[in-house]
């Protein structure tokens, strides 16, 4: 049941083919976007993809001459590209700063870099790693119930977003995942004048990180082996729904209600991997229930964004409640 890293060199092997070649290579192309740096050590892949240079602040002025005091300009100092104008008191944070909370992890062998994404000319970045593989114990299914722990880091230049560190878990057997980070398994820093000094906090957030990626394996286990019938589970998912909405008060609210719960029960009794016979398959209907349609997104690194975007949003807090509900 613990990261593969764990394991002893026979369970690992045995582990990793219960996934199939083919539902590997599902993973690595449906998880990471970006440039694939697979194999590669830190410093070379962030040269590689060019996230390796450094901001400078430049001050901004009009055509007439006039100093624009409120707001000043971030440039890209290898290339001397303007990448965005924020306000004054914006905290700017080098990539390569970023991503140094998780260097040791990876030059100790306890993470492995999978891809580096950046756009609009460098101002966001993401890069993202692979901690490990984890195993929920079930039966009735003929291959392994594993789950795969990346640890993602992100970073703007251009103020669309914070800095943030989190881990999220993928189901392997589905394609949607597991879903949506827990507040207590992510970390997030303004770009504020004193971003600088709050750094080392956020840098040891990460084993934090690390602590939770592999005690969310032993809720996943303890939900598998605690038993939920069909009729205690619509119970549970119609609690849900009104804790989430409310009591129904029209007849186009009964309707969305129902189906709803029709939904639902289906995504339990026959969703990917699932099984309908206890609360790791009520977690995972509600995950799947509340992920973006893959199908939506004709282009996968939209689709990935749009995942990973709603990790602390309403989506994010709802699959949050459930696991409340079902770990009470």
């Amino acid at each position: 049941m613990g990261f593969l890293k764990n394991l002893s060199d026979t369970e690992k092997t045995a582990a990793i083919q219960a996934l199939g070649d083919e539902r590997r290579q599902q993973l690595i192309r449906g998880t990471y976007h970006g440039a694939n740096v697979a194999g590669m050590d830190l410093d070379e892949a962030m040269h590689l993809t060019g996230a390796d240079f450094t901001v400078r602040k430049e001050t901004i002025q009009t055509t007439s001459g006039e100093l624009i005091g409120s707001h000043v300009a971030g440039v890209n100092a290898s290339t001397g590209k303007p990448l965005s104008v924020v306000g004054a008191g914006f905290g700017f944070v080098d990539h390569s700063q970023a991503i140094a909370p998780i260097r040791p992890i990876l030059d100790r062998g306890d993470a492995y870099l999978q891809a580096i994404d950046m756009r609009d000319e460098g101002a966001r970045f993401e890069a993202y790693a692979t901690l490990g593989f984890s195993q929920v114990e079930r039966a009735g299914l003929d291959r392994a119930d594993a789950l795969c722990h990346t640890l993602r880091v992100s970073n703007a230049h251009d103020g669309s977003s914070q800095l943030t560190l989190g881990v999220s878990i993928r189901r392997l057997i589905c394609d949607n995942g597991m879903g949506f980070n827990e507040l207590a398994v992510q970390e997030r820093t303004r770009h504020s004048s004193k971003v600088q000094e709050r750094m080392p906090d956020f840098g040891s957030s990460v084993l934090e990180a690390l602590t939770a990626a592999e005690s969310a394996t032993e809720t996943f286990q303890a939900l598998a082996d605690s038993a939920m019938a069909s009729a205690e589970f619509v119970e549970f998912a119609n609690a849900l729904l009104i804790a989430e909405r409310g009591e129904v008060k029209t007849e186009r609210g009964e309707r969305r209600r129902e189906s709803d719960l029709t939904d639902l029960l289906g995504l339990f009794e026959s969703g990917a991997g699932n099984l309908g016979q206890d609360r790791y398959d009520a977690l995972n209907a509600v995950t799947e229930w509340l992920t973006p349609r893959r199908e939506a997104y004709a282009d996968a690194s939209k689709y990935a964004r749009a995942y990973y975007t709603n990790e602390t949003g309403t989506r994010a807090r709802t699959r949050s409640r459930a696991l409340r509900m079902l770990t009470a």
